[in-house]
């Protein structure tokens, strides 16, 4: 069983850096971390090797976070979050219980991740992103500020969501789609491999949309019609229920 011992619980100003771990493992003894002035954690969260904790940031129980990771002024790190190495969250973020985020994340000021949440590695999020509890991001994905990513929702890896597109409840988006700017995918929708999803088009819920399948800008897919794989759908283009 791993024996822990507690010692210091932050620097006394935001430039001092201390030995002030609060939890640390034997091999662990003698790394440095750095905690701003203000920032509350819980006894029981761990802090990795040269990790930094801005002022007033909030690190709940059982928190944990990993090397060099960056928590900046007024983040909220959730109870039993896992946060991986080299990780920056930006000021305000908001993380909910029991999320994990990988390595070399970077969330952006005033995202909230909800509960239940997994990032993967070298995960991209803007500012304002909101992700809902339990949604599933992969490895490389970037979601644009302002974006929206639903409860239970699964975006695969590489994809790219442009800014204040909405991925709606329990969608589905495959590797290495492209999600455009101000797109609508509805709820429980699935969008296929590589498929591109151009600028403030509507799929609506339900729909699907096939591998290598382009949908033009403006286009309206109905509630749930059928786009096959690589087929073409004109800007401004409507696809009804029934149709392929």
């Amino acid at each position: 069983m791993t024996e822990w011992s507690t010692i210091r619980t932050w620097a006394q100003t935001p430039a001092e850096r201390v030995n002030c771990g609060i939890r640390y493992t034997e091999a662990a003894k003698g790394e440095w971390v750095e905690i701003g002035v203000g920032a509350l954690i819980a006894d029981n969260a761990s802090l990795g090797t040269y990790a930094i904790i801005g002022e007033r940031a909030h690190i709940r129980e059982h928190a944990h976070i990993g090397e060099r990771a960056h928590i900046s002024t007024g983040a909220h790190i959730g109870e039993r979050s896992r946060l991986g190495d080299g990780v920056h969250i930006g000021r305000s973020v908001h993380i909910g219980a029991g999320s994990r985020l990988g390595n070399y994340v970077h969330v952006a000021d005033g995202v909230h991740i909800g509960a239940g949440s997994r990032l993967s590695n070298y995960v991209h999020i803007g500012a304002g992103v909101h992700i809902a509890d339990g949604a599933r991001v992969s490895n490389y994905v970037h979601i644009g500020a302002g974006a929206h990513v639903g409860a239970g929702a699964r975006v695969g890896e590489r994809v790219r969501v442009g800014v204040h597109a909405i991925i709606a409840d329990g969608a589905r988006v495959g590797d290495g789609a492209r999600v455009g700017e101000r797109v609508r995918v509805g709820e429980h929708v699935s969008v296929g491999e590589r498929a591109h999803i151009g600028y403030s088009a509507i799929v609506g819920a339900g729909a699907r949309v096939g591998a290598g399948a382009r949908v033009g800008a403006g286009a309206h897919i109905a509630d749930g019609a059928r786009v096959g794989e690589r087929v073409r759908v004109g800007v401004y283009a409507e696809v009804a229920a029934g149709a392929d």
